[in-house]
């Protein structure tokens, strides 16, 4: 029982520690939407960012290894000899900003009208991105330079550095410069400021002249503290000529007291020196959070600090000694319940000050008193402490957890145990039914003021309610309900099982690594070879395609929610979102947790791994958070042809939220349980794959049951419905002549037809596992976890294809526009992944121990040939839309669209089917000095290149045809029209250009490659491998730029997508004044207002 008790309160510490995040987003909200905003606020906000990176950069490179964390996790991490240059760049930002607030301050104070007029946001931003991209800049040949990890015995710890001595003195030669010049700059600004500001408060107040100290104290540090850093790089310069490696290690120590003096001055002078910033800052924090600084901030602290001290200190092994043999320490461990049960009423208290604040505003100011707020902060403290004083009467124990591997801490009495988790799961229940209600009102009222306001205003007003109405305070309440509800359970059960006997939760041995039924008590080694069918190879590329094209659907139909201006909104697109994420993490889980043991990817990871299995359980959410997904759709898809005036009145935005949310939380609060047995992973000896299994069998097979129960009601529910849907839209469209309407009822039935065989198949596939669990039938479990894969992903593949193939007004450009962005993404990711990566030295180590990558890289051929294939297709397309107008129109349909695209796709696989017969390896090239992906017949990789280059040479041919008869077509077209329209003939004719061009360096490309073959010059060869990029990026990257350029309806149609977000920004206040006159006054003001 303890180990599961822990289990769920040990995650209770990340939701104390979210508080102060939150607040910094809510200061950040709160200062974005304020109007009269100064410069020194802006600079002071862009200042925090890189003060946040160069301390967390000095304390993880340099301080952790003085202190001794985490060393072992740093000296095995590659990725971190990446990153360690960050550094330079955070300390030069920090010490540009600095430079950047004295220089404000100095234009303040002596010129005012300078500063008021010139220092705008604009400024403010080009300031700000200098300070930002000027040290990435300076230090970015250090990316040129390895970095390496050494030891110094003389300081006795570890230390990152750059290999190259020189690149080391240039580094600190240009900070200490840069320094230096700033060091001189600030001394001279600081001195004059404090003269001006010297003259402006000589005949003010002592207070006045209280902070003319404390200004000079701040220049004073600031001064200092810049002067030390150029003295320790200075010196760190000079010792690198004279390469005196341990001063150049013991100087790490002083750069930590240097930039942490110096980042700590500025929110304590900020408070001390600005009164706007200080009455704002304390408004802001003792008006509208009272209890969250004061109240709760004391009782979430003590809340983290017990749970850090008794819990995650043992996970990760700090101070074991101490905790372990010291008693006195156990007498504390109560204080959890206390601090929990405390930060739950303080959350109560939020939502009722609010509730007041808005709905009883007189009662508030006159009643809420600071006498009220004591007694209430009282009562939140003492009601706590009387309820689990009981608690105190036993001592505390702790024991050794071979799950977790660490100490845990509990409380002896298991009775005392199941009140204290009882007490805190009904005051949460009754917090959360309460926070509800309140806000609801509490919502309802901030809708009242969002109507009345005007529309530029809204966007503040809803930001202003996100960051009012304390929603992390909700969550927190639900999960400690959630939380202690289920160890409840636990705990009532291992109470009352001693009287019964009952053994549902007693531990089994945990077995590690390789388990099942013949493998766990073997001593033999299973080694499991990497292979991806290439069925599943297949089917993988084109879920992914899906995923690609369900993304971009997801990203419209989001942005156009949020952009709606209607009262109404359709529900069908809030569920087609909500489904995404389902089915996404749906499918991530099926072929993480599945496929990738089935393929032999990671196999050696995901045994060693023990945080791995724990996470199996949300597979089961995602699958049954998908199906209801489906059930909803197809409900509403009913409702709306059925019961048309139901669906548009009813089934509205609020609706749609309530069913989302209970789609989520049935999910999750089903298969809650199973997070608390766990999953291992077994090898199957029949079927030699691993998969993840339940630790306990009962859990398995009501998991498998609950899913067969749910997708057997799916199938009735789909079979019924899909009917009666299928009737009424043949009805709709049985009296229309419009071949189209006709062929959206095929693609509707299709869509039918697999979604409900999907479901049905889903139901026997759990049904199956449900009754081969009963019987203990371990051999036909793990043989069904095959099919899951094609079932469910299907499933999910199918809804974006048949979202964009019942589009209304496409037309075939765009089909074959969006068909092309595929291959044209994926033979830009192939040629970076399998020829650059090894250029640049990026993951080299796991693309040459990564067997399956050696099948994969035959991929690249289908994509060259499918991207140069569709360059054709588009050109052919525009050469028949401007010659043959009709046929365009009357024959290149859908229909055609759809066969085109198919053979585009399928010719290269049929075409370079035979490569699958050789092997792949990877060689290296002495000459060029990096490694290359290569077939291991030369025969082979002479008829690719021959191919390729027939190919492309004969759509050269007909490329350079088709575009001088087009352009010739054009200019007679655009021959009277605006200058417009002529200019974007050149910019046609540059297109043309750049995309020939390109086709036919490919055509050079591989007939060098081929004849370089034929004489086994491999030198030239490898040479090749830098050519392919440079002629594929340009290729690429001209297609969304010349398309917008070239086409006025796909480029309206892309601005009003994407700019109607930043509608109330823009382009409403420019369409307004425009409309309302034609003065100069008024278009003076667009501009300004632009």
């Amino acid at each position: 029982m303890t180990s599961h008790f822990y289990y769920f309160n040990g995650e209770n510490v990340y939701i104390s520690a979210h508080r102060p995040f939150y607040d910094f987003i809510t200061l950040l909200v709160c200062t974005t939407i304020k109007d009269n905003r100064s410069s020194f606020e802006v600079h002071f906000v862009a200042n925090f960012f890189v003060d946040f990176l160069v301390m967390f950069c000095i304390l993880f490179f340099e301080k952790f290894f003085h202190w001794g964390f985490f060393t072992h996790f740093m000296t095995t991490t590659p990725i971190l000899l990446k990153l360690y240059i960050v550094g330079y760049y955070a300390i030069l930002g920090s010490v540009f900003g600095n430079a950047i607030m004295i220089i404000n301050r100095y234009c303040a104070l002596s010129h005012p009208t300078f500063y008021q007029t010139k220092w705008n946001d604009n400024v403010c931003c080009i300031i700000i991105i200098l300070q930002y991209t000027i040290p990435i800049i300076l230090f970015s040949y250090n990316y040129a330079f390895e970095c390496r990890i050494e030891y110094s015995h003389k300081m006795e710890f570890f230390l990152f550095i750059i290999t190259s001595d020189t690149v080391n003195g240039i580094n600190n030669f240009l900070i200490s410069i840069i320094v230096f010049v700033i060091t001189i700059v600030s001394i001279i600004l600081n001195i004059v400021t404090l003269r001006k500001y010297t003259q402006i408060v000589k005949n003010s107040t002592t207070k006045g002249k209280g902070k003319k100290i404390a200004m000079f104290i701040y220049m004073f540090i600031i001064s200092l503290c810049v002067f030390f850093l150029f003295t320790q790089q200075t010196i760190r310069f000079i010792f690198d000529i004279f390469l005196y490696e341990n001063g150049i290690d013991a100087l790490t120590y002083y750069l930590f007291w240097i930039v942490n003096v110096n980042v700590s001055m500025q929110p304590i002078m900020i408070l001390v020196l600005s009164k706007n910033i200080r009455c704002d800052f304390l408004k802001f924090y003792l008006r509208s959070r009272y209890y969250l600084c004061f109240t709760n901030f004391f009782m979430d602290l003590l809340q983290a600090s017990v749970i850090i001290f008794y819990q995650k200190f043992n996970h990760w092994g700090f101070f074991l000694l101490f905790i372990k043999n010291n008693n006195f320490i156990l007498n504390f461990f109560p204080l959890d319940y206390i601090g929990m049960l405390g930060s739950v009423l303080g959350n109560t208290f939020i939502f009722i000050n609010r509730y007041c604040a808005l709905s009883h505003p007189t009662f508030y100011k006159n009643k809420w008193t600071i006498n009220v707020s004591f007694l209430m902060i009282f009562f939140q403290y003492l009601l706590p402490s009387a309820i689990f004083s009981y608690n105190f009467t036993i001592k505390s124990d702790h024991l050794y957890s071979e799950r977790f591997m660490a100490i845990m801490f509990f409380i002896p009495n298991e009775l005392f145990n199941l009140i204290s988790n009882c007490i805190l799961a009904f005051i949460s229940a009754i917090a959360v039914l309460f926070s509800i209600t309140i806000n609801s009102i509490t919502l309802k009222r901030y809708n009242k003021i969002i109507m009345k306001s005007p529309h530029k205003e809204k966007a503040k007003i809803v930001a202003l309610i996100l960051n009012m109405v304390p929603w992390n305070e909700y969550f927190n309440n639900v999960f400690v309900m959630f939380k202690q509800l289920i160890i409840g359970i636990i705990a009532s059960f291992n109470h009352y099982s001693k009287l019964f006997n009952l053994s549902i939760f007693k531990s089994s041995p945990e077995l590690r690594g390789i388990e099942g039924n013949e493998a766990a008590n073997s001593e033999s080694i299973v080694v499991v070879e990497s292979s991806l069918p290439i069925y599943d190879l297949i089917a993988l590329i084109v879920q992914l395609l899906c995923f690609i094209l369900y993304t971009l659907i997801v990203i419209y139909l989001v942005i156009k929610l949020f952009n709606s201006r209607e009262h109404f909104l359709p529900s069908f697109d809030i569920h087609f979102v909500a489904n995404f994420f389902m089915d996404t993490f749906q499918c991530v889980s099926i072929v993480f947790f599945q496929k990738f043991n089935h393929w032999g990817f990671f196999t050696s990871f995901i045994i060693s791994n023990q945080i791995i299995p724990d996470f199996f359980a949300l597979g089961y959410i995602f699958i049954l958070g998908s199906l209801f997904g489906n059930i909803i759709m197809l409900i509403n898809r009913y409702c709306a042809l059925s019961h048309p005036v139901f669906y548009g009145t009813k089934w509205v935005g609020k609706v749609c939220y309530i069913i989302i949310f209970f789609q989520y939380a049935l999910s999750f609060g089903l298969f809650s349980f199973t997070f608390i047995f766990g999953s291992r992973v077994v090898y199957s000896s029949d079927m030699k794959i691993f998969t993840f299994v339940l630790k306990n069998d009962e859990a398995s097979v009501i998991t498998n049951g609950v899913v067969a129960f749910f997708a057997f009601i799916g199938t009735i529910l789909s079979i019924i419905f899909n009917i009666i849907i299928g009737k009424k839209y043949n009805q709709i469209v049985g009296g229309l002549n419009s071949k189209y309407e006709k062929s959206k009822q095929l693609t509707l039935v299709i869509n039918m037809i697999i979604t409900t065989l999907c479901i049905f198949l889903l139901f026997v596939h759990q049904t199956a596992r449900f009754l081969f669990g009963i019987i203990a039938f371990k051999n036909g479990i793990y043989t069904l976890s095959y099919f899951l894969y094609w079932i469910l992903n299907i499933n999910s593949s199918v809804q974006p294809v048949m979202c964009t193939t019942i589009k209304d007004n496409r037309s075939s450009f765009e089909v074959h526009f969006v068909a092309n962005f595929f291959v044209d993404f994926l033979v830009m990711f192939c040629i970076l992944f399998f020829e650059k990566f090894f250029h640049w030295g990026f993951f080299t180590h796991f693309m040459t121990t990564a067997p399956i990558l050696l099948k994969l890289y035959v991929v690249g051929y289908y994509a060259i040939l499918g991207s140069v294939f569709g360059n054709a297709i588009m050109i052919i397309n525009r050469y028949c839309a401007l010659s043959h107008p009709t046929f365009y129109q009357t024959k290149w349909n859908d229909k055609v669209c759809c066969i085109i695209i198919i053979l585009q796709y399928t010719i290269p696989v049929i075409l370079f089917s035979y490569n699958y017969a050789f092997e792949c390896r990877i060689e290296y090239s002495h000459k060029m000095e990096f490694l290359v992906f290569i077939l291991t017949s030369d025969m082979a990789n002479e008829i690719n290149n021959l191919l390729i280059s027939i190919i492309v040479f004969v759509i050269i041919i007909i490329s350079i045809i088709l575009n001088i008869v087009t352009l010739r077509k054009y200019t007679q077209i655009v021959k009277d029209s605006t200058t417009q329209e002529k200019g974007k003939k050149i910019a046609m004719l540059i297109y043309m250009f750049v995309v020939s061009l390109c086709v036919f360096f490919l055509f050079v490309h591989q007939i060098m490659r081929f004849i370089f073959q034929i004489f086994s010059y491999d030198n030239g060869t490898d040479a090749l491998t830098y050519c392919l990029f440079w002629i594929f990026s340009v290729n690429v990257s001209m297609q969304p730029i010349m398309i917008l350029v070239l086409s006025k309806n796909i480029r309206s149609g892309f601005l009003k997508f994407y700019l109607r977000s930043r509608y109330y920004l823009c382009f409403s206040k420019v369409n307004k004044i425009n409309t309302a006159s034609n003065t100069k006054e008024t278009k003076k003001t667009a501009r300004l207002e632009i």
